[in-house]
């Protein structure tokens, strides 16, 4: 039993590295769609594209909201990490 506990841990640990690394993939084109839609809600109010305080207040707020969601997904993410980083 000796011999086959230490192979399943490091399968397990493999399995894991291998799961952030999807992780890390999913993560990083998550966080440039949300980049990307806020850059684009961005350059609308700049070049003055909201025809009235209602959709300029609107557009605001979608931009607070994606700048929320990605706030969250980086904390997540972190999270994870340090998970990894204390097996």
């Amino acid at each position: 039993w000796d011999r086959i506990i230490p192979i399943e841990i490091t399968q397990v640990k493999t399995n894991l590295r291998c799961e952030l690394a999807v992780t890390e993939n999913v993560y990083e084109v998550f966080q440039k769609n949300l980049r990307s839609l806020m850059n684009e809600k961005a350059d609308f109010l700049a070049t003055g594209g909201a025809g009235s305080f209602e959709e300029y207040h609107r557009v605001v707020g979608v931009i607070e909201g994606i700048a929320l969601a990605e706030r969250e997904l980086l904390d997540l993410f972190t999270a994870l990490r340090k998970g990894e980083e204390n097996d």
